[in-house]
């Protein structure tokens, strides 16, 4: 993944997750279905501007609440939710694998592998890889992003 773009894919995430930022009564607020109102902020600016400025304060980098490229905490309720959920065109579970498996001589490329889960009889489909020479939680923040693309472009 190009580093350029992590926190638009963080956003993505987020929003797969149910995260919302709506502007009410003069202010900007981020909502978790399953939590509180988290932050907000007064509108002093145009209303867009101060969206997005709420989004990039919650896919921040260095201290952001919804930064799932750096944190095993973050990312698990996604991959939990990807592992629960239905898949819309098939109505299949999914699942994940992670696997740090050597990969054409290469003993520091992880995987994580997300299936589509056929019947009993069936071998599980692959559905998505993502790869990393960095680290697990890389090659699983890869393959989420790319899961949350796959799923938003087959509603």
């Amino acid at each position: 993944m190009k580093t350029e773009h992590i926190s638009e894919y963080n956003k993505l995430i987020a929003e797969y997750l149910g995260w919302r930022v709506v502007e009410k009564e003069g202010r900007v607020n981020a909502y978790n279905p399953k939590e509180k109102c988290v932050t907000s902020f007064w509108i002093d600016e145009s209303p867009e501007i101060t969206i997005k400025r709420m989004w990039d304060e919650l896919t921040n980098q260095s201290h952001g609440r919804c930064v799932y490229n750096k944190s095993w905490d973050s990312l698990m309720p996604v991959i939990d939710k990807i592992e629960g959920g239905k898949d819309k065109n098939e109505g299949r579970s999914t699942k994940i694998t992670r696997d740090c498996s050597a990969c054409q001589g290469n003993d520091n490329v992880y995987q994580c592998i997300i299936y589509k889960v056929k019947d009993s009889d069936k071998e599980d489909e692959e559905l998505i890889k993502g790869n990393s020479d960095i680290s697990k939680l890389d090659a699983c923040f890869n393959a989420v992003v790319s899961f949350v693309i796959w799923y938003n472009n087959n509603d």
